[in-house]
């Protein structure tokens, strides 16, 4: 259900997944999409990045 790291210590990560209730975040921008799958189109305006941001 959540997960912690070494290298971050304090953090305590919750998987988007879990959420029951509708998330007021908006997606801003597209990371890693030089590895991404080919069949899957990202076609929405958003700044792309090739690698991480």
């Amino acid at each position: 259900m959540l997960s912690e790291r070494s290298s971050l210590p304090g953090v305590v990560r919750i998987r988007a997944g879990l959420l029951a209730e509708p998330v007021a975040a908006k997606v801003a921008s597209h990371a890693y999409v030089d590895s991404k799958a080919s069949w899957w189109s990202i076609d929405d305006g958003l700044t792309q990045h090739p690698e991480g941001i």
